[in-house]
Protein backbone atom coordinates (compact mmCIF):
# COMPACT_ATOMS: atom_id res chain seq x y z
CA UNK A 1 0.00 0.00 0.00
CA UNK A 2 0.99 3.70 -0.66
CA UNK A 3 -0.43 7.20 -0.44
CA UNK A 4 -1.74 8.87 -2.75
CA UNK A 5 -2.82 12.43 -3.25
CA UNK A 6 -6.82 12.04 -4.21
CA UNK A 7 -7.35 14.51 -7.15
CA UNK A 8 -11.08 13.66 -8.06
CA UNK A 9 -13.94 15.91 -7.22
CA UNK A 10 -17.32 14.46 -8.37
CA UNK A 11 -20.25 16.51 -8.70
CA UNK A 12 -23.07 15.42 -10.00
CA UNK A 13 -26.51 17.07 -11.10
CA UNK A 14 -29.97 14.89 -11.68
CA UNK A 15 -33.55 16.15 -13.07
CA UNK A 16 -34.75 12.86 -11.33
CA UNK A 17 -35.17 12.68 -7.29
CA UNK A 18 -33.93 8.83 -7.32
CA UNK A 19 -30.74 9.45 -9.61
CA UNK A 20 -28.50 7.12 -7.89
CA UNK A 21 -28.75 4.52 -4.62
CA UNK A 22 -26.65 5.15 -2.04
CA UNK A 23 -26.85 3.32 1.78
CA UNK A 24 -27.54 5.32 4.82
CA UNK A 25 -24.10 4.99 6.23
CA UNK A 26 -22.87 7.22 3.31
CA UNK A 27 -20.13 9.49 3.94
CA UNK A 28 -19.41 10.55 0.39
CA UNK A 29 -22.65 12.40 -1.13
CA UNK A 30 -24.23 15.69 -0.24
CA UNK A 31 -27.91 15.91 -1.86
CA UNK A 32 -30.25 18.37 -2.21
CA UNK A 33 -32.79 19.07 -3.87
CA UNK A 34 -34.56 22.29 -5.26
CA UNK A 35 -38.44 22.49 -6.46
CA UNK A 36 -38.13 25.50 -8.42
CA UNK A 37 -39.15 25.82 -11.93
CA UNK A 38 -37.39 25.59 -14.84
CA UNK A 39 -36.85 29.48 -15.87
CA UNK A 40 -38.31 31.30 -18.67
CA UNK A 41 -36.80 32.89 -21.53
CA UNK A 42 -37.47 36.64 -20.51
CA UNK A 43 -36.07 35.98 -16.85
CA UNK A 44 -33.04 34.39 -18.17
CA UNK A 45 -32.45 36.88 -20.59
CA UNK A 46 -33.03 39.64 -17.90
CA UNK A 47 -30.28 37.39 -15.50
CA UNK A 48 -27.75 37.28 -18.25
CA UNK A 49 -27.70 40.89 -18.99
CA UNK A 50 -27.15 41.34 -14.73
CA UNK A 51 -24.18 38.87 -14.93
CA UNK A 52 -22.81 40.34 -18.02
CA UNK A 53 -23.40 44.72 -16.61
CA UNK A 54 -21.29 43.61 -13.24
CA UNK A 55 -23.26 40.58 -12.05
CA UNK A 56 -20.65 38.30 -12.32
CA UNK A 57 -17.80 40.39 -10.41
CA UNK A 58 -20.62 41.09 -7.93
CA UNK A 59 -21.29 37.43 -7.24
CA UNK A 60 -17.24 37.01 -7.47
CA UNK A 61 -17.10 39.25 -4.62
CA UNK A 62 -19.16 38.11 -2.54
CA UNK A 63 -17.76 34.16 -2.75
CA UNK A 64 -14.77 35.63 -2.26
CA UNK A 65 -15.42 37.62 1.22
CA UNK A 66 -17.81 34.64 2.46
CA UNK A 67 -16.18 33.22 5.27
CA UNK A 68 -15.69 29.34 5.14
CA UNK A 69 -12.62 29.25 7.76
CA UNK A 70 -14.60 26.70 10.00
CA UNK A 71 -15.52 24.53 7.13
CA UNK A 72 -14.33 21.05 7.44
CA UNK A 73 -13.53 19.22 4.71
CA UNK A 74 -12.65 15.80 5.71
CA UNK A 75 -16.44 15.71 7.46
CA UNK A 76 -19.51 13.85 6.64
CA UNK A 77 -21.70 15.59 4.33
CA UNK A 78 -24.93 16.37 6.71
CA UNK A 79 -27.93 14.46 6.31
CA UNK A 80 -30.28 16.61 4.36
CA UNK A 81 -34.46 15.83 3.34
CA UNK A 82 -33.15 15.38 -0.11
CA UNK A 83 -30.86 12.47 0.61
CA UNK A 84 -32.92 10.92 2.77
CA UNK A 85 -35.44 10.19 0.45
CA UNK A 86 -32.91 8.99 -1.91
CA UNK A 87 -31.88 6.55 0.60
CA UNK A 88 -35.38 5.38 1.24
CA UNK A 89 -36.54 5.00 -2.43
CA UNK A 90 -33.46 2.96 -3.14
CA UNK A 91 -34.01 0.31 -0.91
CA UNK A 92 -35.72 -2.93 -2.33
CA UNK A 93 -39.62 -3.36 -1.47
CA UNK A 94 -38.30 -6.21 0.69
CA UNK A 95 -35.98 -3.83 2.49
CA UNK A 96 -38.39 -1.02 2.96
CA UNK A 97 -40.77 -3.63 4.65
CA UNK A 98 -38.31 -4.94 6.87
CA UNK A 99 -36.39 -1.40 7.66
CA UNK A 100 -40.37 -0.48 8.78
CA UNK A 101 -40.69 -3.46 10.89
CA UNK A 102 -37.55 -2.72 12.52
CA UNK A 103 -37.74 1.16 12.98
CA UNK A 104 -41.42 0.59 14.54
CA UNK A 105 -40.86 -2.58 16.88
CA UNK A 106 -43.36 -4.35 15.01
CA UNK A 107 -43.61 -8.18 14.92
CA UNK A 108 -40.36 -9.97 15.33
CA UNK A 109 -38.74 -6.81 16.00
CA UNK A 110 -40.66 -5.79 19.12
CA UNK A 111 -38.33 -6.82 21.72
CA UNK A 112 -35.46 -4.48 20.02
CA UNK A 113 -33.73 -7.68 19.49
CA UNK A 114 -33.20 -10.26 16.69
CA UNK A 115 -31.03 -13.47 16.71
CA UNK A 116 -30.12 -16.04 14.09
CA UNK A 117 -30.32 -18.28 12.38
CA UNK A 118 -31.64 -15.98 10.05
CA UNK A 119 -33.08 -18.44 7.08
CA UNK A 120 -35.80 -19.46 10.01
CA UNK A 121 -36.03 -15.47 10.74
CA UNK A 122 -37.23 -14.93 7.62
CA UNK A 123 -39.45 -17.35 7.19
CA UNK A 124 -41.58 -16.36 10.13
CA UNK A 125 -41.21 -12.82 8.81
CA UNK A 126 -43.00 -14.15 5.04
CA UNK A 127 -46.16 -14.74 6.74
CA UNK A 128 -46.12 -10.53 7.96
CA UNK A 129 -45.39 -9.68 4.39
CA UNK A 130 -47.18 -7.98 1.67
CA UNK A 131 -48.47 -11.15 -0.67
CA UNK A 132 -45.70 -12.48 -3.15
CA UNK A 133 -42.68 -10.74 -1.50
CA UNK A 134 -40.05 -12.83 -0.67
CA UNK A 135 -37.64 -12.08 2.30
CA UNK A 136 -34.50 -12.75 1.64
CA UNK A 137 -31.55 -13.13 4.31
CA UNK A 138 -29.53 -10.34 2.36
CA UNK A 139 -32.25 -7.90 2.52
CA UNK A 140 -32.93 -8.66 5.68
CA UNK A 141 -29.11 -7.94 7.16
CA UNK A 142 -29.03 -5.31 4.33
CA UNK A 143 -32.18 -3.85 6.58
CA UNK A 144 -30.73 -3.99 9.93
CA UNK A 145 -27.69 -1.86 8.55
CA UNK A 146 -30.21 0.84 7.05
CA UNK A 147 -32.50 1.12 10.42
CA UNK A 148 -29.52 1.93 12.76
CA UNK A 149 -29.31 -2.01 14.35
CA UNK A 150 -26.14 -3.13 15.61
CA UNK A 151 -24.37 -6.42 15.05
CA UNK A 152 -23.65 -7.66 18.69
CA UNK A 153 -22.05 -11.06 17.09
CA UNK A 154 -22.86 -14.11 18.56
CA UNK A 155 -23.99 -14.24 22.19
CA UNK A 156 -24.98 -16.56 24.41
CA UNK A 157 -26.71 -16.36 27.77
CA UNK A 158 -26.92 -19.02 30.95
CA UNK A 159 -30.26 -20.09 29.84
CA UNK A 160 -29.38 -20.30 26.46
CA UNK A 161 -26.23 -22.12 25.92
CA UNK A 162 -26.42 -22.07 21.65
CA UNK A 163 -24.63 -18.97 20.44
CA UNK A 164 -27.26 -17.33 18.07
CA UNK A 165 -25.90 -14.17 15.88
CA UNK A 166 -27.60 -11.07 17.63
CA UNK A 167 -28.85 -7.71 16.39
CA UNK A 168 -30.74 -5.12 18.23
CA UNK A 169 -32.05 -1.51 18.27
CA UNK A 170 -29.48 0.95 18.89
CA UNK A 171 -31.08 1.79 22.07
CA UNK A 172 -30.17 -1.13 23.23
CA UNK A 173 -26.51 -1.33 22.19
CA UNK A 174 -25.65 -0.45 26.09
CA UNK A 175 -27.29 -3.26 28.05
CA UNK A 176 -25.31 -6.29 28.75
CA UNK A 177 -24.86 -9.51 26.38
CA UNK A 178 -27.02 -12.03 28.57
CA UNK A 179 -29.70 -9.25 29.33
CA UNK A 180 -29.89 -9.41 25.33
Amino acid sequence: PYEAVNRLQVVAFSNERMAITIPSNDRRWFVIWSDAQCMDADSSARLWAWYKSGGLAAVAGWLAAYDVSAFNPGAIPPMTEAKAIMIETGMSGAESFLVELMRNRLGEFSTGVAGGPWQSFCDRLTGQAPSGMKLPVAALLHAFREAGWVDMGLLKSRNHSTKKHVFCAPDLVNHSKSDL
